[in-house]
């Protein structure tokens, strides 16, 4: 699990602040003591952060959020391509660090028969430049599995990416 600083401040967290303007605004409309007003408002307002804040980082940052996404993806290449073998490498984007976090996945299609070999993957830039080449060797895929096999982090995203594998 990545849990960054995204979670607790991000473009979500305006629900929470509109939300304390209502009550702010509600409190002064009705008349209420300045120390009423402001005690209100400030648990008001955390309690609004918090319920934006719980959920935020629950879709978004729960165990398998990545591995989720990844074999969706796998899958809807599958859909597009179908191929015994499949490799997708996807990118998610640290708003704060402007880093990518670069996930290789593969999966074996055959519902029968494992996959017992090597695959290359080279995943390039902007204008065709190589990012960086890589060969897993010696990689075991039961029938139908689906898994990770490179993860890391960049300050480009890939535009593309090509792969090779052998049996």
């Amino acid at each position: 699990m990545e849990f960054t600083t995204d979670v607790f401040l991000n473009k979500w967290h305006l629900i929470a602040l509109i939300l304390t303007i209502f009550a702010l605004t509600g409190l002064i409309a009705g008349g209420y003591k300045r120390e009423t007003i402001i005690s209100t408002t400030a648990k008001l307002a955390a309690c609004f952060y918090i319920f934006v804040t719980i959920p935020f980082a629950w879709n978004n940052y729960h165990e398998g959020y990545y591995e989720k996404k990844m074999v969706q993806a796998l899958d809807e290449s599958y859909e597009e391509n179908p191929n015994n073998f499949m490799l997708t490498v996807a990118y998610f984007e640290d708003e704060d660090t402007n880093d990518f976090l670069i996930k290789v996945y593969v999966g074996n299609y055959d519902e029968t028969d494992p996959f017992s070999g090597e695959v290359q993957y080279v995943p390039y830039k902007e204008n065709d430049v190589i990012q960086r080449d890589e060969t897993i060797e010696n990689l075991e895929l039961k029938a139908g599995e689906k898994k990770e096999v490179a993860s890391y982090k960049s300050k480009e995203k890939p535009t593309r990416y090509e792969y090779v594998y052998k049996e």
